[in-house]
């Protein structure tokens, strides 16, 4: 989930077993949409059904789901409405699952049928810049020079006004704990971390992208929990 709205609040405890099972069911989740999200559905329904399929495998949501097809993946606080979805437009994703008290938080953006020259070449600039970000990930490092890592590649591309939002929070028993992972922020990474990279782009009156996963920080580097698939091609659905 995007963090405009983040609230500092201490790390919690952490029950990694718990993060790590919210983790896979949001990871099914994503992978459900992949085999049942079709052109002509709305955003409320998508977002009803991922709703459903999270609660059935035994979880709570980490928060309101966002389903956000069209110029309105522009707004990263979407609500899910009537809309309906259309071939080839961007569609972003963004839920969570709460087990145990603990939160998972994923992010994706997917295509239904094949997407325009110009929003592949903004999505592959989010899944390197993100990739970039996560591939320096340690304990002991400043979290604001992750987020800057991602927001210089964004801006060295020429999207760096539409990069909108901080690069990633922390995960616990809330959605938004600390580390922030911002340009202002002091924090810095520690072993046994749990938190979110999620970089995107927003262009008003087209849409977004935004890929977000869910990365525990160890001893030696980090383990990415969320396992979703991501490439261009894994995540446009052909129909």
């Amino acid at each position: 989930m995007d963090i405009l709205d983040f609230q500092e609040t201490k790390r919690s405890k952490m029950n990694k077993t718990s993060v790590k099972k919210a983790c896979r069911i949001v990871d099914k989740a994503f992978l459900y949409v992949l085999k049942t999200a079709k052109v002509g559905e709305s955003e409320k329904e998508l977002g009803l059904r991922i709703d459903g399929f999270i609660q059935k495998e035994g979880a709570k949501l980490s928060f309101p789901t966002i389903v956000a097809s069209g110029n309105h993946s522009y707004y990263i606080h979407h609500k899910p409405c009537k809309r309906k979805i259309r071939a080839g437009e961007p569609i972003l994703l963004d839920f969570g699952a709460k087990l145990n008290n603990f939160c998972s938080d994923l992010s994706r953006t997917i295509f239904i049928g094949e997407p325009s020259d110009e929003f592949k070449k903004i999505y592959n600039l989010v899944f390197k810049a993100q990739e970039n970000a996560i591939e320096n990930l340690k304990s002991g490092v400043f979290t604001k020079k992750i987020d800057e890592i991602s927001r210089n590649f964004i801006s060295k591309s020429g999207f760096g006004k539409h990069f909108i939002h901080t690069l990633g929070h922390g995960l616990g028993k809330k959605v938004h704990e600390p580390p922030n992972i911002s340009p202002q922020s002091k924090d810095i990474l520690k072993i046994g971390d749990i938190i979110t990279i999620e970089p995107g782009i927003y262009l008003k009156n087209k849409g977004g992208v935004r890929i977000e996963d869910d990365i525990i920080i160890k001893k030696e580097g980090f383990e990415i929990l969320t396992k979703s698939p991501k490439k261009i091609d894994e995540i446009t659905i052909n129909q």
